[in-house]
């Protein structure tokens, strides 16, 4: 007798519960002008109670799961879009590197032949352009310091900029503001 008297008093609070938060719901619905459904499931009943109605909660939960999709995919999009320019910053960072690595290895190249550590013959000369223009930039930087940090030359051509500078050479034809490939 206990068990039915405390199932019958679960049951009419249960009930009483979800008409009072229906109540509300309604009430907040037509307040603020916002849809809303709830749903109150009761371990004793086979089916859950729906406020306002099964059509329109099944309604809402639907329009929910598009919006959780929509979501989803705007936040795949955005990721995709980081992820591509990471990768551009690491591509771009990728070349950046290679040419300076390259202009080093053309640099320590002329400093071996300069002592005699190494030979034209054993020249690429597909590296004939960044050669000289290395040569050039390290012709201008020896000039820098010879004359106490004044420059004679302006990078992109050879006109004397100040002072009487080093006697022309083939060196100084080539335009020195060409980048490395």
């Amino acid at each position: 007798m206990t068990s039915s008297t405390n199932d019958s008093q679960g049951k009419d609070s249960f009930n009483k519960m979800t008409e009072g938060l229906s109540k509300e719901m309604g009430e907040l619905s037509t307040l603020y002008g916002v849809e809303a459904c709830a749903i109150f499931f009761n371990d004793g009943e086979p089916k859950p109670e729906v406020w306002p109605s099964h059509e329109t909660a099944h309604a809402m939960l639907e329009r929910l799961q598009m919006l959780q999709k929509r979501d989803q995919l705007q936040k795949l999009a955005n990721e995709e879009k980081i992820l591509r320019d990471q990768l551009q910053n690491k591509k771009d960072e990728l070349s950046r590197l290679r040419k300076e690595n390259k202009k080093k290895e053309l640099k320590v190249f002329m400093y071996k032949c300069m002592a005699g550590l190494a030979s034209v013959s054993d020249f690429d000369f597909r590296d004939m352009d960044d050669m000289i223009l290395i040569m050039n930039e390290t012709q201008q930087e020896l000039n820098a310091r010879m004359n106490g940090g004044e420059l004679h030359y302006v990078a992109s051509s050879n006109e004397v900029v100040e002072g009487s500078g080093p006697p022309s050479s083939p060196m100084n034809s080539t335009d020195t503001t060409q980048s490395l490939d």
